[in-house]
């Protein structure tokens, strides 16, 4: 994989559907075997922590490298199988570029050209905020736009920080990965 000349890189892959996995309710939000990095295992390795609670920081639970056309997209994905906090995922977000381009020897501004940000979540423990049929309507003008709609108030990091920003519930996050030729089972 892309980052495997990285010690904290190497030592850490693992697949999607082990990333996405969550002990409490013992459920995935992904059945994909595809190879990841387990970003928080590279973040632990990079602090030399063993255990999560002792790293300084917070990170993204995996980053999948995506064929691009022209170039291999770096995506970082945050699963979360319970109800999402907005600031915790604003923390992981710095955290994991921090840690990211320091490994890398990159730099903040790279990320808005090889980089994507997925927030996954359960879709029964986050329902949409707006009635059905104000929801209804966002959707089809945003489809008409050719845009999706970015929830939890983190649309200001698509294309800030990353090339694109998106949150999917897991059929969504099933559909991305079938168009990104990434297998889903």
């Amino acid at each position: 994989m892309k980052f495997d000349h990285i010690k904290e890189f190497w030592e850490s892959k693992s697949t999607l559907r082990e990333t996405s996995h969550n002990s409490a309710c013992d459920s995935n939000l992904t059945e994909s075997h595809a190879e990841v990095y387990d970003f928080d295992e590279v973040k632990n390795r990079y602090f030399g922590v063993v255990r999560e609670s002792a790293a300084p920081g917070k990170s993204a639970d995996a980053l999948l490298v995506v064929q691009g056309d022209k170039q291999d997209i770096n995506v970082f994905i945050e699963f979360k199988d319970c109800k999402v906090e907005r600031n915790e995922i604003r923390i992981k977000i710095a955290d994991s570029l921090l840690v990211f381009n320091d490994l890398t020897g990159s730099q903040l501004h790279d990320r808005k050209t090889d980089s994507d940000f997925i927030l996954v979540y359960s879709a029964k423990k986050n329902p949409p905020t707006a009635s059905g049929n104000k929801k209804y309507i966002e959707n089809k003008v945003l489809d008409k736009a050719n845009k999706k709609m970015i929830r939890f108030d983190l649309d200001k990091y698509d294309g800030t920080y990353f090339r694109k920003l998106m949150t999917y519930d897991e059929e969504e996050f099933r559909s991305y990965l079938e168009r990104s030729g990434v297998p889903v089972g």
